[in-house]
């Protein structure tokens, strides 16, 4: 069954990836990727197609 990711997990998600890249353990675009995707509701797919001038990160949007 298909449940919602609880503001706890999401916290400790963003907890995870902060670690992750400020110990340098993987390449910088995994975690920005993995943002991303909740901040936009993306999928992998259109992450990945993404260019950086379409991103809005201001106003939290994609244009």
């Amino acid at each position: 069954t298909t449940r919602l990711i609880t503001d706890d997990e999401m916290a400790k998600l963003f907890r995870h990836l902060e670690q992750i890249e400020t110990e340098g353990l993987v390449p910088y675009v995994i975690p920005l990727a993995i943002r991303l995707q909740f901040e936009f509701a993306a999928r992998r797919s259109e992450i990945v197609l993404l260019e950086w001038e379409w991103i809005d990160l201001e106003n939290r949007r994609v244009v």
